[in-house]
């Protein structure tokens, strides 16, 4: 995706409304990592959205966009006139169903984790995770329940770097190990690591398999991680 594309609006606005192809989201993604004034953007955009949900919810957006304005002459009116203009544009842009909007359980950086979320997501745990697995767990993470949450994953590897990898995430339970999140594409760093970013809120609790998948097609790695509930208070 080129660079110039992804600072443009309506590209973030696609991205929000889930409308991006699966590779033009993984660019967008990508260009998340690198470019943080395009992070910043997508948190004030998603904020934007989340306050129209909000009054229309309320019964309020509909009263504020009726309210007339005095005819004048005074640059406060027409202020207040262009305010209104941008407050139904934006709302037009904006209004698609509440349902349609998921929270991501996992992703390849935190401010992609965070894109549906009100604010950034504050980083709780950071784990580094060996590649040979025993007979227990690799790793053992805890719900933040109801306060928003994400735990970063260090995975190696045993590659090179700019090693690509699809990374799944399968919730493991009686009926088998249905995967709930993918991150098509990740690529590993100079120590052939790949970091990936989990939710502590929006993942129920339960076991889960990381399991990366190389671009190649050889042989995945895998890795076995526990979900605790919440911690109760006391």
């Amino acid at each position: 995706m080129d660079t110039k594309l992804t600072t443009e609006r309506h590209v973030i606005e696609r991205y929000l409304a889930g409308q991006l192809s699966d590779e033009e989201a993984d660019a967008f993604e990508r260009a998340l990592e690198t470019h943080p004034e395009l992070a910043r953007d997508v948190e004030r955009i998603a904020r934007m959205k989340t306050g129209f949900a909000v009054l229309e919810r309320r019964g309020e957006l509909a009263k504020l966009l009726a309210q007339p304005v005095a005819t004048s002459h005074r640059r406060p009116v027409w202020v207040a006139a262009a305010a209104a203009v941008v407050l139904a544009l934006g709302f037009l842009v904006f209004r698609q169903p509440e349902t349609s909007v998921t929270a991501p359980l996992l992703a390849a950086s935190l401010a992609a984790l965070s894109s549906h979320s009100e604010s950034p997501i504050p980083l709780r745990s950071s784990l580094a995770l060996a590649r040979a697995r025993g007979m227990g767990f690799d790793a053992e993470l805890t719900s933040s329940g109801k306060s928003a949450g994400a735990a970063e994953l260090e995975l190696a590897t045993g590659a090179g770097t700019v090693t690509h990898y699809a990374v799944d995430l399968l919730a493991v339970d009686s009926a088998g190990a249905p995967s709930v999140a993918k991150v098509p594409d990740v690529v590993t760093d100079a120590t052939g690591t790949v970091r990936v970013f989990v939710s502590l809120h929006a993942l129920a609790p339960g076991r889960y398999l990381l399991r990366l998948s190389p671009a190649d097609a050889g042989a995945p790695i895998e890795y076995l991680i526990a979900l605790r509930p919440p911690q109760s208070p006391g």
